[in-house]
C-alpha cells in the first residue's frame, strides 16, 4: 500500500491530462522500445527500484529515464521552477553510490507537485534524505537536481486546508511519516523544515491545533526540537512536550514494561541528543 502510494504519485506528475495512459496490449513503435529498452538491463537495488522498472514496463513509459549523482549541482544560468511541469523528465532518481531511492515523498499544493524529498540507504545501513527539485536550463531543457527547494513547504499541505482543526503528528524528518499513520490514524501525519530565517511562516496551516512531535531517522536533537517547538507554539499550536519515538506507541509500552516510572515512557528532554553548539 505504501509502495503503491508512492508509483500513483509518479504517475500523476508524468501522466498527460489530456489523454489516457495507453493500454499494456497496445503496440508501440520501434523508437519507443529502442528507448525503453536499457531499462530492462538495470540492477534492481531494492524494492522500489524493481517496482518502478516494473511499472514503467506496464504503462509502456518509453521516457523514463535515470538521474545520477552528477545532477548534483545546477549549472550557472539554470533557474529552478517552483512548480514541476508536466513535461519534465520521468526519473528513477537513481545514484550511482547508493541506488534507486528506498522511499519517495512528493510534496504538492493542489495539483501540482513542487518537490521531492527522497530516501537512500548507505553502505553503512545509515538513511540518507535528498531533495530533488527541478530546474530549466538555459537551452529550455528540463532536468532534475539534488537542490534544496527555495520555498519551505509543509507535508500533506492539502489534507491540512481541508481539515481545519485536526490534531497533527508532526515528524522531525520524513521517514517516520508512516509509522505516525499507522499509530495515529486520527491525526495528519506532516513534516517540514526551518532551514532559512522566517521560515517558520510556513507553519501557519497547523495555527491552532493540537500537536505531538515523533521522532525520526535518528536521536531527535535537543536544539532542533526546541526551534520546531518555538514556530509551532509562535502560530498557536498546542504542543506536547514529549518527542514520540520513531516506531509509535508500542515501543513506549515495552519500555515502560522494562524500566517503570512515574512520568510517560515517551522520552521526554532529558533523552534528546544535546546539539546545542
Amino acid at each position: 500500500m505504501h509502495l503503491e502510494a508512492r508509483l500513483q504519485d509518479l504517475d500523476r506528475l508524468w501522466q498527460r491530462p489530456d489523454r489516457a495512459l495507453p493500454p499494456a496490449t497496445a503496440h508501440h513503435s520501434s523508437t519507443a522500445a529502442l528507448s525503453a529498452a536499457p531499462l530492462s538491463h538495470l540492477l534492481a537495488c531494492n524494492d522500489l527500484g524493481a517496482a518502478l522498472c516494473q511499472h514503467s514496463d506496464k504503462l509502456s513509459h518509453a521516457d523514463l529515464r535515470l538521474v545520477s549523482e552528477d545532477a548534483g549541482s545546477p549549472p550557472p544560468g539554470s533557474v529552478q521552477l517552483d512548480k514541476v511541469p508536466r513535461r519534465a523528465p520521468r526519473t528513477l532518481f537513481h545514484l550511482h553510490e547508493y541506488g534507486f531511492p528506498t522511499d519517495l515523498w512528493s510534496y504538492r499544493e493542489g495539483n501540482n507537485i513542487r518537490f521531492f524529498v527522497a530516501a537512500y540507504r548507505s553502505f553503512l545501513n545509515i538513511t540518507l534524505l535528498f531533495y530533488w527539485t527541478c530546474h530549466r536550463l538555459e537551452d529550455g531543457k528540463l532536468a532534475w537536481y539534488r537542490t534544496p527547494p527555495a520555498r519551505e513547504r509543509l507535508y500533506a499541505l492539502d489534507r491540512l486546508l481541508a481539515a481545519p482543526g485536526q490534531p497533527v503528528v508532526f515528524c522531525l524528518d520524513e521517514t517516520s511519516l508512516a509509522a505516525a499513520e499507522r499509530a495515529f490514524p486520527d491525526r495528519i501525519a506532516t513534516t517540514g523544515s526551518l532551514r532559512s530565517d522566517g521560515a517558520g511562516k510556513h507553519f501557519t496551516p497547523l495555527a491552532g491545533r493540537d500537536v505531538v512531535i515523533m521522532a525520526g531517522r535518528k536521536r531527535p536533537c535537543r536544539a532542533e526540537v526546541r526551534e520546531i517547538r518555538e514556530a509551532l507554539m509562535t502560530v498557536g499550536c498546542r504542543v506536547a512536550e514529549d518527542v514520540l519515538p520513531a516506531r509509535g506507541p508500542r515501543r513506549a509500552r515495552k519500555a515502560a514494561a522494562q524500566k517503570p516510572s512515574s512520568r510517560s515512557a515517551l522520552p521526554g528532554a532529558g533523552q534528546l541528543a544535546n546539539c546545542d553548539s
